[in-house]
C-alpha cells in the first residue's frame, strides 16, 4: 500500500497536489485505502488497466499507461544501462563507478553491457545526466533502462482474409516452392507464446522467459501469439491462419511482465541468448531499434549470422533515430501500398511491410491484428524463407536480398517512409534460389573515390562504378567505418556533417545475391569552419536538498542560458535564468516540493546572439527531507 502511495505521489501530478492539500486529507486517505484495497483483491480489474505496478526479481517499478502506440511508456527505476570504452580495464571502471557512487548490479556479458544500480534520491534520467556531464570520456554510451509496450493498433475482433500475405507475393511466388525449413528457428521476444495453440505447437521449441529467468515462457499478454502467428503458424492444415513461413520453428523469449511492457535490458539479453542458440531471425514488436543496448545485442546477433527486426513505432510521426546495419526497422503499408496514417517513420526505417493481418491468439483462438508489430513478423517470415532456400547466405547477404527485392514505393530509390520498399516475399526467395552456390564472385572495389566539402553543411562523394560478373546492385556508403547509406548511384551527399570536422569515407559495391566487394580507397574531408554555432556540451543536477536544485551546463561558446522547469513534463512554464556571458552555468531553482519529479530543458544563446541551442527536456526528484 506503502508503494502504490510513494508511487502515485512521483508520477501523478493531481494526486501529489490532492495530497498536499490540507483540507483534503481525511478524505484523501479514506479513498486511498478504499482503492487500494479493491486493486489488491482484483476488484477494480479498470482501474488496474490503466495503472499497473510492474516488479521482476530485478526490482523493475514503474506507473505503466497501456499505450497501444507503443514506445516507451516507463522505465526502470533502480538502475541504468552503461557501457564503458573498451581500453578501460576491469580495475579503472570499478574507480568510475566508486567515484560517482554507484555499483554495479549485473552485466550483459556477451555485448558488455552493465546494469548500475543509482540512488533512491534520483530519476534514471538524472543518474544519466550525471554520468554523462563527468564521464563522457570512459563511455561508449549510457541509457535509462526504458520500458516499452508492444507495438500494437487495436482493431476489429473479425477480419474478412488475410490480404497481407497475398500483397507480400507469398501464396503462387513461395508456397508453391518452399514453405520453410524446420532447420531455420525464428526467436519471438515478447510477450511469451501459447504453444498449445493447434496452429502453433507443432512449430514450438523450447525458450526462455527473461522477465521472470525461467523456463516458462507461455504468453501472459497475448501479444507474442499474435506475433508467432504472423511468422509462423501452420498452413495447409484446413484450419486457422496460415503464417508467412510454416516449418520453421518458433522460439518463445518472454521478456514482459503482465502489463506487455519489456526493458531494454530484458529485450537485450533474449536478442543474446537466441544468438547463442542457433536462431537465424529474431522479431522484437516493440520500437526498442534506437537503444544502444538493443543494437548492440544486434551486433553480436548477426556476427553469429542471424538477424533482428523491430517495429518502428504507432505514433504518424519521424522518429528520431539514425539508421543501423545490425538491425531491420519495418514501417506499415496498407492494402493499397499507402504508409498507415498512425505508421511511424524516419532514417531508420529499411522496409515496409502490411501493418494488418490475422492471428493466433491466447486460448487456441484467432484475432485480426494491426500496427508495426504486425509489420515486423512479416519481415520476420520472409527472412525465415530467405534463409530456408539457402542455408549458405550470410546475415549480410540475407538482409541485402531482402532490400533489392523489395516493391520501390514513394520517391526512387530509399525513403524516409518505405525504406528500400514493400517486401516481396516471392522475389525474395527468387533471389536467394540463386544465391552463393551459383555466384560466389564479389564485385570488384570501387576507386577513386573523392569527397569534397563545399559548404560547412555536407559532404559530397562520388566514385567509379564497380565491376561484376552478374551486374552491381548497389554500394554501402561508410563514414568513420561505420555504415551510413546505402545508394544505387555512384555519388552520395552526407549531410549529417559538423562545422570543422574531419571524416574519412570508404564505399563498397555488392550485387543481387549480397557478395559484397573489399573498401574502395579511403577519402578524407574536413568541413569547412564557420562562425561557430552554441551548443550545450553537458548538464545535470549538480546539488539537490527537498526544497531546491542546482542545474550547471557548459556550452562550446560564450552564452547566456535560462532553465525552464516544472513538475509536468509538458508545461514548463517557471524558470530561472544565468544572464552572465560564459561557458559554465549555472541557476538554483526553489520553492520545489519534497521528494517529487521536475522536469526542466535549458535554452542557451550564444554571446553574439547569432545562434541558440535547447536541450532535451530531462528530469530529476528532489530529496525526501
Amino acid at each position: 500500500m506503502k508503494k502504490i502511495h510513494n508511487h502515485l505521489l512521483e508520477h501523478s501530478k493531481w494526486y501529489s497536489d490532492w495530497h498536499n492539500y490540507s483540507r483534503c486529507s481525511v478524505v484523501h486517505w479514506a479513498v486511498f485505502v478504499v482503492v487500494t484495497m479493491l486493486l489488491m483483491t482484483g476488484t477494480l480489474l479498470s482501474i488496474q488497466k490503466f495503472v499497473v505496478l510492474t516488479e521482476s526479481e530485478s526490482n523493475i517499478a514503474s506507473v505503466i499507461v497501456p499505450s497501444y502506440k507503443g514506445g516507451k511508456v516507463g522505465e526502470a527505476e533502480d538502475h541504468i544501462l552503461v557501457k564503458f570504452k573498451k581500453t578501460l580495464t576491469t580495475k579503472e571502471q570499478e574507480k568510475i563507478l566508486s567515484r560517482n557512487n554507484l555499483k554495479e548490479k549485473s552485466e550483459i556479458k556477451a555485448i558488455g553491457v552493465k546494469l548500475i544500480s543509482i540512488s533512491a534520491d534520483d530519476t534514471p534520467q538524472e543518474a544519466v545526466d550525471k554520468l554523462k556531464a563527468k564521464e563522457k570520456g570512459n563511455l561508449e554510451f549510457v541509457e535509462v533502462d526504458a520500458i516499452l509496450a508492444p507495438d500494437l493498433i487495436p482493431n476489429d475482433s473479425y477480419w474478412p482474409s488475410q490480404w497481407d500475405k497475398s500483397k507480400i507475393n507469398t501464396p503462387l511466388a513461395s508456397w508453391d516452392s518452399n514453405t520453410g525449413s524446420n532447420t531455420v528457428i525464428v526467436g519471438v521476444a515478447d510477450t511469451g507464446v501459447d504453444c498449445t495453440h493447434e496452429d502453433l505447437t507443432a512449430n514450438c521449441v523450447s525458450g526462455w522467459n527473461f522477465y521472470d529467468n525461467n523456463s516458462n515462457a507461455a504468453d501472459v499478454y497475448g501479444h507474442g501469439t499474435a506475433v508467432a502467428g504472423i511468422i509462423g503458424a501452420a498452413g495447409n492444415n484446413a484450419r486457422g491462419v496460415a503464417g508467412t513461413v510454416w516449418n520453421s520453428k518458433i522460439m518463445p523469449l518472454r521478456v514482459s511482465g503482465t502489463s506487455g511492457s519489456a526493458t531494454y535490458s530484458a529485450i537485450a539479453q533474449a536478442i543474446i541468448y537466441a544468438a547463442d542458440h542457433g536462431v537465424k531471425v529474431v522479431n522484437n514488436s516493440y520500437q526498442s531499434g534506437g537503444s544502444a543496448t538493443v543494437r548492440s545485442a544486434a551486433h553480436y546477433l548477426k556476427s553469429k549470422g542471424g538477424l533482428l527486426i523491430v517495429s518502428e513505432g504507432n505514433y504518424g510521426t519521424l522518429t528520431s533515430y539514425d539508421n543501423s546495419p545490425d538491425l531491420i526497422s519495418v514501417s506499415a503499408t496498407d492494402p493499397n501500398d499507402a504508409l498507415y496514417s498512425w505508421s511511424s517513420y524516419g532514417n531508420d526505417v529499411d522496409v515496409s511491410a502490411p501493418g494488418c493481418g490475422y492471428a493466433t491468439a491466447n486460448g487456441g483462438s484467432y484475432r485480426s491484428f494491426c500496427g508495426t508489430s504486425n509489420s515486423a513478423p512479416e519481415v520476420a517470415g520472409a527472412l525465415a524463407l530467405i534463409f530456408s532456400v539457402n542455408s549458405s547466405l550470410t546475415a549480410d547477404q540475407a538482409q541485402t536480398i531482402l532490400f533489392n527485392s523489395a516493391k520501390d514505393l514513394g520517391i526512387a530509390g530509399w525513403d524516409i517512409y518505405f525504406g528500400w520498399g514493400r517486401i516481396d516475399v516471392g522475389a525474395a526467395v527468387a533471389l536467394a534460389k540463386g544465391g552463393t552456390s551459383n555466384d560466389t564472385t564479389s564485385p570488384s572495389a570501387p576507386t577513386n573515390l573523392s569527397a569534397s566539402a563545399p559548404d560547412e553543411t555536407k559532404v559530397n562523394l562520388a566514385w567509379t562504378a564497380s565491376i561484376d560478373n552478374t551486374g552491381v546492385v548497389g554500394y554501402q556508403v561508410f563514414r568513420d567505418s561505420n555504415q551510413i547509406a546505402i545508394v544505387s548511384s555512384t555519388n552520395y551527399t552526407d549531410t549529417n556533417v559538423t562545422s570543422g570536422a574531419s571524416y574519412s569515407y570508404t564505399v563498397k559495391a555488392y550485387d543481387a545475391v549480397g557478395n559484397v566487394s573489399p573498401s574502395s580507397n579511403t577519402a578524407t574531408v574536413t568541413v569547412p569552419t564557420v562562425s561557430a554555432k552554441v551548443s550545450i556540451l553537458n548538464y545535470s543536477v549538480t546539488k539537490k536538498t527537498a526544497t531546491t536544485a542546482t542545474i550547471t551546463w557548459t556550452t562550446n561558446i560564450p552564452s547566456t542560458g535560462f532553465v525552464s522547469y516544472s513538475s509536468s513534463s509538458i508545461n514548463l512554464n517557471l524558470s530561472a535564468t544565468d544572464g552572465i556571458i560564459g561557458t559554465t552555468h549555472s541557476v538554483t531553482i526553489t520553492n520545489l516540493t519534497k521528494f517529487r519529479i521536475y522536469y526542466y530543458k535549458i535554452t542557451v544563446t550564444s554571446g553574439d546572439g547569432s545562434s541558440t541551442a535547447s536541450s532535451p527536456v530531462s528530469n530529476f526528484r528532489t530529496n525526501k527531507k
